[in-house]
């Protein structure tokens, strides 16, 4: 039987991809990769159980995407569009593309169910940590298994960006400041929208996750308990006076990461890792699967490197509408005039879903433009 715990005997295996992280990303990676035939091994250290702060609402591409490869899950609750709620209880509406809907699921159930996936598509899953990796002209190696190609799907906070330069090198005071919080809340679903409100410095987003659960998530430009957020709300926070918790406060800061490259030689950045600016527009997990999934493709077709342009296909709408979104929402009379302008003139609200709605667009000129202003 493998040992393996013990680096110094361990036996060399050959396969057609590593995967370090198995998050959305890396899973999305993977199981692309298996279907068409590559043998993959991840390797992740969380666990299959691994639960992490995010909205859990998937956007219908990635519904679609999850659908093709195979994934079932176990408990779900589609939505059929955004809610967006003034401070005056103006209330604005916006529905996807014509037959497309996105899905609430908790990222703990997604993740498992990819898990699954994986698993019977014969994917090695090897859960520890990596502490060694040697790369050669040809391959690398890492813990005991060789392969041509890596995906890197760690997130956007792990060491091992930095190892292979390709983290985010720019300090931490010159990223957007937001702080992002999450709980679950034992309660019944009562709209079938993802709902998002807004206050003068952050917005609360409600997504239905399962029958009895929902999730609330709270974005803020300013340092905040989730209990102080939460009172910034009175209607939401009226609906959970009383309520049982399913979970305590989870969260991340600063929310806001961006690498140097997508790919440095056989080293490829799937998920956070490969770039996130916010999650206001709630696509965080989605991207993380299509771009998993681009990866996978690119690999099982002898073009790794066409994941580069693939990449810039899924993200360029996210990254100019949220770059756009970020900078009239900062506190102060930006954000006032803005939010007043969307709830009077709601068709931008409207086009904007629409258009995330759907698969990217196929301009090539779109791409180019973005790469510049990427850089």
């Amino acid at each position: 039987m493998m040992n393996e715990f013990l680096p110094s005997k361990q036996i060399v295996r050959d396969v057609d991809l590593i995967v370090v992280g198995g998050g959305s990303a890396g899973m999305a990676a993977s199981i692309a990769a298996a279907v068409q035939g590559l043998k993959v091994t991840v390797f992740d250290a969380s666990g299959e159980s691994y639960d992490k702060a995010c909205g859990e609402g998937l956007m219908p591409p990635a519904v679609a995407v999850l659908a093709a490869l195979g994934v079932a899950v176990s408990e779900s609750v589609p939505f059929c569009g955004v809610a967006y709620m003034g401070q005056s209880r103006e209330r604005v509406e916006a529905l996807f593309a014509a037959n497309r809907f996105g899905l609430g699921v908790r990222r703990r159930i997604l993740r498992q169910a990819m898990w699954s996936r994986a698993r019977e598509l014969g994917v090695e899953i090897i859960e520890r940590r990596v502490t060694e990796m040697v790369e050669t002209k040809n391959c690398v190696t890492i813990e005991g298994r060789v392969a041509p190609w890596v995906c890197i799907s760690t997130g956007s906070r792990d060491g091992l960006l930095k190892t292979v330069g390709l983290h985010d090198s720019r300090p931490k005071k010159d990223r957007p400041s937001r702080t992002g919080l999450r709980r679950h809340a034992k309660m019944m679903p009562w709209s079938n929208f993802v709902e998002v409100y807004w206050s003068d410095y952050c917005e609360l987003y409600v997504t239905p996750v399962s029958s009895e659960l929902v999730n609330i998530s709270i974005l803020s430009w300013k340092p905040v308990t989730f209990d102080d957020a939460l009172k910034l709300f009175p209607a939401v926070s009226a609906r959970c006076q009383g309520v049982e918790w399913d979970d305590v406060v989870a969260g991340v800061s600063p929310l806001a990461h961006l690498g140097r490259a997508r790919n440095r030689g056989r080293f490829f950045l799937a998920g956070d890792a490969a770039g996130f600016l916010d999650a206001m527009t709630g696509e965080g997990n989605s991207l993380a699967i299509l771009s998993g999934v681009a990866l996978g493709h690119s690999i099982a077709s002898k073009n790794p490197y066409s994941y580069r342009l693939k990449w810039l296909k899924i993200v360029w709408a996210y990254w100019l509408i949220t770059s756009a979104a970020l900078m009239v929402s900062r506190p102060g009379w930006r954000r006032k005039a803005s939010l007043k302008l969307v709830m009077r003139w709601p068709f931008i609200l409207r086009g904007g879903l629409r258009m995330l709605s759907r698969m990217a667009c196929s301009s090539n000129v779109h791409y180019t433009l973005f790469a510049i202003l990427l850089g």
